[in-house]
């Protein structure tokens, strides 16, 4: 999905906030510092929208209602792709949501288990090439985004085409699959019976290793580029008058 889908696809959400974050694409320039910004390598980081809960009658951060989606863009300036989106909801104890219902969506839309019954209590699914689906994370790669989301987005976290190597990408790509999705609830009522819990928070992750090594490597190649051309022109800084 493109940066500008992205912005009206959140913004038709109709969250109360919206922010974006941006970054700038930097190279190493021996004669003006350590590291220099790249022109024109201005690029949307993360795009967040979400609505702030009000507090609980208990205080229980888990039992409120409220909304937030995180979206992390590839560090490609002006041809920003999504690479992983942060999708978490909350309720308050009377509008939660029963966890039968909410796991027999889950596989309904994504697949992998034959039923709820055998759906683990953080799930995760792996995409293959050639829509093949895998269950469980061999890989151990879950720790990148699975989590219980926050409604109070941050949207300074680090690029991940930028922090990871495009080796570590591509292992993901033969160990995980070309997408990652990931799931985790929380429970009011753990100590019900499966037919009587209560699911107050949940967040799904949907993360791309594919689209993270695009992105890695196009990043990579504006930064060799202006690189080289620094070198080439203090170079030609040098060169004598004959």
């Amino acid at each position: 999905m493109p940066l500008d889908e992205v912005r009206r696809v959140l913004k038709s959400k109709r969250l109360l906030d919206y922010r974006e974050s941006t970054e700038t694409l930097s190279y190493l320039d021996s004669a003006k510092g350590p590291m220099h910004p790249l022109a024109g390598g201005r690029f949307v980081n993360v795009i967040a929208a979400w609505t702030s809960p009000p507090t609980s009658a208990g205080g229980d951060p888990f039992e409120v209602d409220g909304e937030s989606y995180e979206v992390m863009l590839t560090p490609i300036p002006g041809k920003e792709r999504v690479m992983a989106i942060v999708h978490s909801v909350g309720y308050s104890p009377m509008n939660a949501i029963h966890e039968l219902a909410l796991e027999q969506g889950l596989v309904k839309k994504y697949g992998g288990f034959s039923g709820s019954d055998d759906l683990p209590l953080s799930p995760t699914w792996r995409f293959q090439n050639g829509g093949a689906v895998e269950v469980g994370d061999s890989c151990n790669r879950r720790g990148l985004f699975g989590h219980l989301g926050d409604f109070n987005v941050v949207t300074s976290r680090e690029n991940l085409a930028l922090e990871k190597t495009a080796e570590e990408f591509r292992f993901q790509l033969e160990h995980c699959g070309i997408a990652i999705v990931t799931e985790d609830h929380f429970t009011a009522n753990g100590g019900a019976l499966p037919e009587d819990r209560l699911v107050t928070r949940y967040t799904v992750t949907a993360y791309s290793p594919a689209i993270g090594l695009d992105g890695a490597q196009a990043a990579a190649e504006l930064i060799h580029a202006a690189g080289a051309a620094v070198k080439r022109s203090q170079a030609a800084e040098k060169v004598p008058d004959l």
